[in-house]
């Protein structure tokens, strides 16, 4: 992770094709936007969308994932969900209000961190569930990159 200025904000950036009745409630200029004004850079940006049956049927409850932030021990990430076209406003505004502030600040504060914390996978979450906003951090359960495990 870099934060100096005049660097690109990114190294990386995708944005996976979306569904008929999907959006993503951030835009690239959104992402832009937040990262000059925190003079943060990520290694990849990513607009993600890649919904299955499960993640369907939690939208119809208003469970949906709404954008993290991660650090595979080596390189940070944000992405961003696609959610359901009809929650795309009211996304968008928790989004870009709270969602990506903090995620933001958890990113920032990456290279404050242990080298304990660091050398393993970790991801901040956003998530709307039940029409509130709900934020996690969590371990990931898979080795970071580099590391050895049971040999391999």
């Amino acid at each position: 992770m870099t934060t100096t200025p005049g660097l690109d904000l990114w190294g990386s950036y995708q944005r996976m094709p979306v569904r008929a009745g999907w959006s993503y409630p951030l835009a690239q200029l959104d992402l832009r936007g937040a990262l000059e004004a925190a003079d943060l850079s990520v290694d990849e940006a990513v607009l993600f969308h890649a919904p299955g049956a499960k993640d369907r049927a939690a939208a119809k409850v208003g469970t949906m994932a709404l954008l993290s932030a991660m650090w595979d021990g080596r390189s940070s990430k944000l992405w961003v969900y696609a959610v359901p076209a009809g929650h795309r406003a009211a996304a968008r505004s928790i989004a870009l209000h709270e969602a990506l502030p903090g995620a933001i600040s958890w990113l920032k504060a990456l290279p404050g961190r242990g080298n304990a914390w660091k050398a393993t996978r970790r991801e901040w979450r956003s998530r709307l569930d039940g029409g509130g906003l709900v934020f996690e951090e969590v371990e990931a359960e898979y080795p970071a990159a580099g590391s050895t495990v049971g040999g391999w």
